[in-house]
């Protein structure tokens, strides 16, 4: 990829998670796999739990919608405070709002 300008290698997925979760100023996630989803489950419990400092946690694209809803149905489990930590994009320019409007009222 000709924008990537360093490679960083783990030899071990808990170093790599350890890294991706606790280094970031910001994280816009998009559709992905398994490991997406694991990585924004432990952003956000991480952040939840205030293990790590609350940053702008961006979910783009439509997907996000049925997996969070199937994952936790109407939030009767988790506290809106919580649920607030995370914000979904569906446009470029939506993510770009997100990011100059952090924190999120």
């Amino acid at each position: 990829n000709q924008y990537v300008k360093v490679i960083i290698r783990y030899d071990h997925l808990r170093v790599r998670l350890d890294h991706v979760v606790e280094q970031w100023d910001a994280a816009i996630a998009m559709p992905g796999g398994v490991g997406t989803l694991a990585e924004v489950a432990l952003m956000w419990s991480y952040m939840q739990t205030y293990e790590i400092p609350r940053r702008p946690l961006v979910l783009y694209g439509e997907m996000w919608n049925d997996v969070l809803t199937r994952l936790f149905g109407d939030g009767q489990y988790i506290k809106s405070e919580s649920m607030n930590l995370w914000q979904i994009a569906h446009t470029p320019q939506q993510v770009l709002e997100a990011l100059r409007t952090w924190p999120p009222v």
